[in-house]
């Protein structure tokens, strides 16, 4: 019954760290969206300085801009957050996500 136990908890405890892993990439990538739309709408709506909005758009979601491109008439954004320390010991330490948001 404890072989049953110690199995159980070793094979389930890297699949919770992998399943957190998961989750914050897909958080990750919901900010990564709205900060794209936000400063894009704020882009189409001719404010001249659409990666200014961007990255108060992105400290406002709590991760941070590594990137802001205009390109024609839509904006792309790249965004990072790190890890918490139980992910990283799986070997993740940063998650990013990019966003591509316009006409």
């Amino acid at each position: 019954m404890l072989t049953v136990v110690l199995l159980t908890f070793l094979i389930s405890t890297p699949l919770l760290f992998l399943g957190s892993a998961f989750c914050r990439q897909v958080s990750l990538s919901n900010s990564a969206d709205l900060v794209a739309i936000g400063a894009a709408t704020q882009f189409l709506s001719d404010q001249p300085k659409p990666c200014e909005v961007a990255k108060r758009l992105a400290n406002q979601n709590y991760v941070e801009l590594l990137e802001c491109q205009v390109q024609e008439l839509s904006v792309l954004v790249k965004v990072a957050v790190s890890t918490p320390n139980f992910i990283k010991r799986i070997g993740v330490a940063t998650l990013t996500a990019q966003a591509k948001a316009g006409l």
